[in-house]
């Protein structure tokens, strides 16, 4: 599904943090980003066992880290809103069924149980997954992709890019 008519995506802990990283958003592509899925009221998918909010409370609003990161007001605002204002759409994760299964087979490190649900909660809703984690969802978002056609995994810049064209034509 196009970012530009989308009402739901999944958002990899990464993209959030990079947020506030002047060196990985030193042009405000991830500020762009997620003002415009704000502005079309797009909802954050997350898994209904906690497995991502979890990491989102870990790593991003952890009082102690985050007071340690060079921030901005428009980047703490963000962040607010995403993961502590607006509410979240809770996917049912099932971790038994064939595509978790299938997702497992091509994430298949131990340790990456979060990236997997990630993969499962786009996909299941036919939705669009935003993550910076090249080594283990992006280089292999080819045959990822290939369990959920209607779906796609994109870097923050290619995600940025994309809607910069939704804003110059808003009616494609």
């Amino acid at each position: 599904m196009s970012l530009c008519d989308t009402n739901c995506v999944a958002i990899d802990t990464n993209v959030f943090g990079h947020l506030t990283d002047r060196d990985k958003n030193k042009d405000g592509h991830i500020n762009d980003l997620l003002e415009y899925l704000k502005e079309k009221s797009v909802d954050l998918l997350v898994d209904n066992k906690g497995v991502i909010t979890g990491e989102y409370d870990h790593h991003l609003l952890n009082k102690e880290k985050l007071s340690q990161q060079p921030q901005r007001d428009t980047e703490v605002y963000l962040l607010e809103y995403w993961l502590v204002s607006k509410e979240p759409k809770k996917v049912n994760l099932d971790c038994n069924d064939d595509l978790a299964k299938s997702i497992k087979g091509i994430i298949h490190e131990p340790r990456e149980k979060r990236d997997r649900v990630l993969v499962y909660v786009a996909f299941k809703e036919k939705s669009n997954l935003i993550s910076n984690d090249e080594r283990h969802i992006v280089n292999r978002r080819e045959r990822l992709t290939e369990l959920s056609p209607e779906s796609e995994i994109l870097l923050s810049k290619e995600a940025a890019k994309r809607i910069k064209q939704c804003w110059k034509n808003p009616n494609p």
